[in-house]
């Protein structure tokens, strides 16, 4: 399994990868496991109907990308990175400039970036997640998946203690077998992207009470987090009123 290409992933993901000389979409699948995550990657493989069409799909976590493949296509059919985790813990970010010693006139962050190793400076670590909304949301007749992502940057140390929220990006995926039947590469069987504007997706959410936390995954798997929302998806430290409702 390698990365699929239509994964939705933020341009300031991409270029803070890229940043540290790394492209993203070569990066191998389940990176960014220090945190549980719902406990989800416990029961890694799952099996069922997603949409309903009586073509039966796998269900894979590999650690923090959630992967669904088709077995009668023998493919990748969508994928999306559920946590994104380039963030130290508060912890290993003490421990970290006790380590490392700079400048009088700097300032460590709250959470240290830690995809370069070698990197020595305070750096804002990204922290994301997304959440998935099926259904057929336009009412065309075809699956729809929409994908909500939340990016967060760590605060400085002396600011509000967590993080602060970069942006909310939201994507539109669609399984039109007839419309791939007419195209030149003919079916794939892939939820595809789609031009949708973000104002038509926010207004589906909207119209049908598709909250953050209505979004999959939501509760908890781990033992004694039965019916709990995910902790880590659901943070107050993320100071995001999103994430509490």
């Amino acid at each position: 399994l390698t990365r699929w290409n239509y994964e939705p992933i933020e341009q300031t993901v991409l270029d803070e990868y890229q940043r540290y000389e790394q492209k993203y979409n070569e990066l191998p699948l389940g990176l960014g496991v220090d945190y549980p995550l719902g406990c989800y990657r416990n029961t890694p493989l799952r099996y069922g109907d997603i949409e309903q069409d009586g073509e039966l799909e796998l269900v894979l976590i590999v650690g923090n990308d959630l992967i669904v493949f088709s077995p009668e296509r023998q493919k990748t059919v969508f994928q999306t990175n559920l946590s994104l985790n380039t963030w130290m813990s508060a912890e290993r970010t003490v421990q970290y400039f006790d380590f490392h010693t700079i400048a009088s006139h700097q300032v460590p962050p709250q959470y240290q970036q830690y995809i370069d190793p070698d990197n020595k400076f305070p750096t804002r670590a990204l922290r994301g997640y997304a959440k998935l909304y099926q259904g057929d949301f336009d009412q065309d007749g075809n699956s729809d998946l929409l994908v909500w992502r939340k990016l967060y940057r760590s605060n400085w140390t002396g600011e509000q203690a967590g993080f602060s929220l970069t942006s909310d990006t939201y994507y539109h995926y669609e399984r039109d077998l007839d419309a791939q039947a007419e195209s030149e590469s003919g079916v794939t069987g892939e939820y595809l992207p789609q031009e949708t504007t973000e104002e038509d997706i926010k207004s589906w959410l909207s119209e049908n009470n598709l909250i953050w936390s209505k979004g999959y995954p939501s509760l908890s798997e781990c033992a004694g987090e039965g019916g709990k929302l995910i902790p880590e998806m659901h943070d107050p430290l993320l100071n995001d009123p999103d994430v509490l409702q």
